[in-house]
């Protein structure tokens, strides 16, 4: 294990980990007030079902051995509940688990990023005039 390597992707998971509570409050910014409790919970909710996800049978279909042949997913029982990942491979740059941390967090942030799209509400609807139509009046003219 490359110590150097191991303590850079340690950071670099940490500085992903720090961009959730950034996108949810980026997010909140997006709606009215009254929205961002909601961003909020969406953009965190979405990240903990992706990682819960992740854990089970995700890392297995990304990073598993390909079925078919084809690459295009890989066998979700081989890395299933992350079983295999803790013994690492003594000739290996990094350790599995913490490629694998760093894998799930931008899995994560990949899904939460288009979670406000149906909830945004900041721009107010068009009022309607008082005779009941959506046209201007211009001061009755």
């Amino acid at each position: 294990m490359d110590t150097a390597s191991t303590a850079w992707m340690l950071a670099s998971t940490a500085l992903v980990c720090l961009m959730v509570p950034g996108l949810a409050l980026f997010y909140g910014g997006m709606v009215a007030a009254k929205s961002v409790p909601n961003m909020i919970t969406l953009t965190f909710g979405a990240v903990t079902l992706v990682g819960c996800i992740w854990v089970v049978y995700g890392y297995s279909a990304a990073f598993g051995d390909s079925i078919g042949g084809a690459g295009i997913l890989g066998d979700v029982t081989e890395y299933f509940g992350m079983s295999g990942i803790i013994n690492d491979d003594p000739n290996a740059v990094i350790p599995l688990s913490v490629f694998a941390a760093f894998q799930a967090l931008f899995a994560a942030l990949t899904r939460s990023a288009p979670s406000p799209a149906p909830t945004a509400t900041r721009w107010p609807k068009p009022s309607s005039s008082p005779n009941g139509s959506n046209s201007c009046t211009c001061g009755g003219r």
